[in-house]
């Protein structure tokens, strides 16, 4: 049940002003661009309504002129009929063109602006959507709020004008059936504002819903591989058609407030139509007004009752559309990463040293992940980093590429700490290369120049063949120019593993943070994966979650972590000897040349 109080209470002249205005003052940013489109429509306004005036008189005087037997001024206004009935179809064509247009520029600005601010979220804010939710907001959402740039925007402000004006004319023919009109106007409020509370908050409940669903899609598609191999699909299946349920629950509920509104507005006006027709036939039979009169009054009566009844439908689409503006605003209300989005900067010197002092974090504000983390290295070094899962190896290289904040100490790049460092300079400096080799739609051109957009064919070629690349590249039917499919389903894992080592060297950073796949090879796959990642840790200062024997072999240092600690560092061979807990790491795995998922995974 609804508490009646407060959906009265949301009726009162402050909250009706509130919920009209602040929608209007945050979507104001996003018109004032095309304010040329915004005057013309505004001209077109006032040329309606000076159309529907003139077509209420024009009515006026053909019925007059035929009672009296004019057949003169009836020709005379044939021309003007004419004459107004090509200005009413251009005043229709415009309008209709012009509002299109403007929807369509501010939606698109609107999508824009808000991917641009997905983009810009902070880490931990972006992962509290999913992702399904975000292109819920970037399309339906979006969609949804031109509500607020297009008729219905027009029509706040044309309905009230045109009430004004046609009342005025209207009081000229006669005062006492145009005080019924305006009578009626009270009742067409109230409805409005009583079913616009609540069907403002079944849409939002709609769009929420809708937003799950398309989560729950995003994940079953991701996973189809999943739900096939489980044999899950009945089960998605079941789990869609409830959803689907929810929602279409929720439409059964607007639709029925939307038609008992539509019904009660229309009885209203029904029933001023009525009267009027009635008190205008009494005063036509008195001899107190003329038929053409009547007939004009009565045409006209429908544009001071519309407004009522138009105001009551376009507040119900508004606040609809508020509803999808107020999710849009959680987003773009929400404080970026930075005033801008980073940008690639080529960096122009290299980082001599790496220090980690007394670095903490914590996911939750309890339990650190990262405990009194200490380290320095000088540049050019490998160090691999091995523990057991959850000992926070993954969490230090997302506190190193600055998507997280440290709740303690700090990451120092020489004498400089990274918080004072912008995005775009900090990332700049760091090539990092994930465990899965995350690969766009697109080709493999496009794919190795996000390493680098200025890169030249020469240099985009030595990358690929640098990572073991390019031969494998030239054997596809559109070489550098195929397409790879999302994800980069139509490659191999290697392959995608040596496209994602060379767009790391493409982007020529002095810092590598490199987690090794864990995913078994076939063992030349294995060996030509392991030389590419060689040649891009040479003459780099090289971060590394290891599974490989080889790295851990080759390291200058390994670190060894438990609970977000160092528990012990040095070579391969002193810590086999010495630190039990990389001594179990160690003769736990190798059977095969990679670690068990269980070692070197991490938060």
């Amino acid at each position: 049940m609804y508490n009646l109080k407060k959906i009265f209470r949301s009726l009162t002249k402050e909250n009706f002003s509130t919920n009209i205005k602040e929608p209007l003052i945050k979507i104001l940013p996003y018109i004032k661009p095309h304010w040329k489109i915004y005057t013309g429509l505004v001209i077109l306004l006032f040329a309606d309504l000076g159309m529907t005036i003139g077509m209420a008189t024009f009515l006026k005087l053909v019925t007059d002129a035929a009672v009296n037997k004019n057949i003169q001024q009836l020709e005379h206004l044939l021309l003007i009929g004419i004459i107004l009935i090509l200005f009413v179809c251009s005043v229709i064509y415009m309008n209709s063109y012009l509002s299109s247009i403007a929807i369509s520029k501010v939606t698109r600005d609107l999508r824009i602006n808000l991917f641009e601010k997905i983009l810009g979220l902070p880490t931990p804010k972006f992962l509290k959507y999913h992702s399904g939710d975000l292109l819920s907001r970037l399309t339906s959402d979006i969609n949804n709020v031109a509500g607020l740039v297009g008729n219905n925007l027009l029509q706040m402000f044309k309905l009230p004008i045109t009430a004004v004006a046609v009342f005025i004319y209207l009081l000229k023919v006669n005062w006492q059936l145009s005080v019924v009109c305006l009578l009626i106007g009270p009742a067409f409020l109230l409805i409005g504002g009583f079913f616009g509370f609540l069907l403002k908050k079944i849409s939002r409940d709609i769009y929420d819903e809708l937003a799950k669903v398309n989560s729950f899609l995003n994940d079953t598609l991701s996973g189809h591989e999943i739900v096939r191999s489980f044999i899950l699909e009945q089960v998605f299946l079941k789990k869609f058609i409830g959803q689907s349920n929810n929602v279409l629950s929720l439409q059964l509920k607007q639709a029925k407030l939307s038609s008992i509104m539509r019904a009660g507005s229309s009885s209203a006006g029904a029933i001023a139509y009525l009267l009027n027709l009635g008190l205008g036939a009494f005063l036509v039979a008195k001899g107190v007004l003329s038929i053409g009169s009547l007939l004009a009054f009565v045409s006209l009566m429908h544009y001071l009752i519309y407004p009522f009844t138009g105001m009551v439908s376009t507040w119900i689409s508004f606040q609809q559309s508020v509803s999808a503006w107020d999710r849009v605003l959680q987003i773009l209300d929400s404080p970026g990463e930075t005033r801008n989005l980073p940008e690639y900067i080529p960096h122009k010197e290299d980082v001599h040293s790496i220090h980690f002092r007394n670095l903490c974090f914590s996911y939750d504000g309890e339990k650190n992940v990262i405990e009194n983390f200490n380290l320095s290295i000088p540049a050019g070094k490998i160090i691999a980093l091995v523990g057991p899962s959850g000992a926070g190896k993954s969490t230090l290289f997302k506190l190193f590429l600055g998507l997280y904040q440290p709740t303690a100490g700090s990451i120092h790049l020489d004498s400089q700490s990274i918080k004072t460092l912008s995005p775009s300079a900090l990332r700049s400096s760091i090539a990092y290369v994930p465990q899965e080799s995350y690969l766009f739609s697109g080709t493999i051109r496009e794919n190795l120049l996000y390493g680098r957009a200025n890169t030249t064919e020469e240099e985009l070629i030595k990358a690929a063949k640098i990572a073991n690349a390019h031969d494998f590249i030239m054997s596809l039917p559109d070489k550098y120019d195929t397409e790879i499919g999302e994800r980069g389903v139509k490659l191999s894992g290697g392959q995608k593993q040596r496209i994602s080592i060379a767009r790391a060297i493409l982007k020529n950073s002095s810092i590598l943070l490199l987690d090794e796949a864990t995913s078994a090879l076939d063992n030349e796959s294995e060996y030509i994966i392991q030389e590419s990642l060689d040649r891009l840790m040479e003459s780099r200062t090289t971060f590394v979650i290891a599974h490989r024997l080889s790295t851990i072999k080759n390291a200058d240092c390994i670190i060894v972590m438990d609970k977000g600690q160092i528990v012990a560092q040095g070579r391969h061979n002193y810590l086999l000897k010495h630190n039990d807990l990389y001594a179990r790491l160690f003769h736990l795995q190798f059977q095969d040349k990679i670690l068990p998922h269980n070692i070197g995974t991490s938060p």
